[in-house]
């Protein structure tokens, strides 16, 4: 199971969809697994650590591979406080920052 929780990362690492297409992409998913949760009778409170946990564990996959892909004068990290800001930014508003 292991590599199955990485498919979609890895697939739009390969299709080279841009951050712009692929955080939206996870928030949508995140948003539907909580909605038919939400239909299935389980509580808010059930819920939303379920959202939580799901959103951080694909902004730290996300985060690993900002790391990996980091600037040469970047130590890795700055380059994961930028990259878990970019996450964050891009997974609110569904655009890049300017």
């Amino acid at each position: 199971m292991g590599q199955d929780r990485k498919k979609l990362q890895h697939h739009a690492h390969k299709v080279s969809l841009d951050d712009i297409e692929y955080i939206p992409i996870i928030k949508k998913m995140i948003n539907g697994i909580a909605s038919q949760l939400n239909n299935s009778h389980f509580s808010k409170s059930e819920v939303a650590p379920i959202k939580k946990t799901l959103k951080q564990y694909a902004k730290d996959l996300y985060v690993k591979a900002w790391i990996k892909n980091r600037l040469e004068e970047e130590t890795v990290d700055e380059a994961r406080e930028i990259g878990e800001e970019y996450f964050e930014y891009v997974y609110k508003y569904e655009e890049h920052p300017e």
